[in-house]
């Protein structure tokens, strides 16, 4: 089996997370890569995961733009068995974008956005959103 993490931001829960889950993985699966913040790389312990590193330039529409087009450009490249999808924006884009073959698909939110201290019409849009994305998905992990 054939597995990659993707993750837009690691610190905090994601980290926490992959360096609990990868050891096993690594143990038990053909191929286990993190696709991850190249600045953030010092997060994931050194377990033998291919760590795959895009340029991270923030939450604009910039940085998404980039960030979706190098998501887009690696998975060309490789195909996987299982999509593990780490936070809000790693949801997004890897739901959005993800392989159109039997690629599995689990998200785990690592709190969900709609829960955020925000204005009334931006926890909709998220709601709406990740009800959308919802299908897209296998597996949502909480």
């Amino acid at each position: 089996m054939r597995i990659v993490h993707f993750a837009e931001i690691l610190s905090g829960g994601p980290a926490t997370y992959l360096n609990e889950l990868l050891p096993f993985q690594i143990r038990e699966y053909e191929r286990v890569s993190v696709f991850h913040p190249s600045n953030q790389s010092t997060l994931i312990g050194d377990c033998g995961a291919q760590l795959i590193p895009f340029d991270h330039l923030g939450r604009t529409a910039k940085g998404i733009a980039a960030m979706i087009s190098q998501w887009r450009q690696h998975l060309r490249h490789t195909q996987y068995d299982v999509i593990h999808l780490h936070s809000s924006f790693a949801g997004l884009v890897g739901r959005m974008h993800a392989q159109r073959n039997h690629s599995r698909i689990i998200y785990c939110p690592h709190g969900w956005a709609h829960g955020r201290r925000t204005g009334f019409a931006q926890r909709l849009l998220y709601r709406i959103a990740e009800r959308a994305l919802a299908s897209r998905t296998r597996h949502i992990i909480n």
